[in-house]
């Protein structure tokens, strides 16, 4: 994990909004205040799927998640975490960089907590009863995904679900190693085999679109038994 570490640092101090969401519009050097509206727009669509998933899917009354936590895996700039805050009593926002986290926080009511992605396996979460993860996952190794969906599944209460979006294939894929912004891929099989193995169900998977050149991709919607 130290390349990715050093990777994802470097970029939250030099491209923040672009390393979250790589469209050239959210380089530094062409942000403006129209682009942030953009930005943060696009996080609110993510989490009005995710709630309109819960509520309409999973019969979940969402004004009960109030008194509960949520846990994002990879908040970044806080492009979805300012607006799911406003549904949890608490959110966990998990990041390996500590300038997105301070980032992050930046722009978050009190109701939060910043923990540095190596403390994300000693952790002691209370009452997380939702966990999402939005095209984050597939810039960890293969084994270091499979390694969080575990400790998702661990995380959760009873009767909590995760959310979580992790690419599953892509024709001549190599894992390679280096501090750049790794895109790496699990099958299917291998994360069904996890969520089973640790008291879980899947309830749904969601294919998508979101990576782009030739990833094949989807959602991840899984409950703790």
């Amino acid at each position: 994990m130290e390349n990715i570490e050093k990777y994802w640092e470097k970029t939250a101090n030099a491209n923040p909004f672009w390393g979250v969401f790589t469209n050239e519009i959210f380089l530094k050097k062409n942000l403006n205040s129209q682009s942030l509206i953009e930005f943060y727009k696009s996080g609110k669509e993510e989490t009005i799927f995710i709630i309109n998933y819960l509520k309409n899917k999973l019969n979940i009354n969402i004004k009960d998640l109030k008194n509960d936590n949520f846990l994002e895996i990879g908040t970044g700039t806080g492009r979805i975490a300012r607006h799911s805050i406003k549904y949890c009593n608490n959110l966990y926002c998990i990041d390996v960089s500590d300038k997105y986290l301070q980032l992050c926080s930046a722009v978050l009511p009190s109701n939060h907590t910043l923990i540095n992605y190596k403390h994300f396996y000693d952790y002691n979460f209370e009452k997380v009863k939702l966990i999402y993860s939005w095209i984050t996952l597939q810039h960890n190794p293969p084994n270091e995904i499979k390694k969080i969906v575990k400790r998702c599944c661990e995380i959760l209460v009873k009767g909590g679900i995760a959310i979580l979006h992790i690419p599953y294939e892509k024709e001549g894929y190599v894992y390679i190693d280096a501090e750049i912004m790794q895109m790496n891929c699990v099958p299917k099989n291998e994360i069904l085999k996890i969520i089973n193995e640790n008291n879980c169900s899947n309830l749904d998977i969601i294919e998508g679109d979101r990576c782009g050149g030739g990833w094949k991709n989807c959602c991840y919607i899984f409950k703790k038994l």
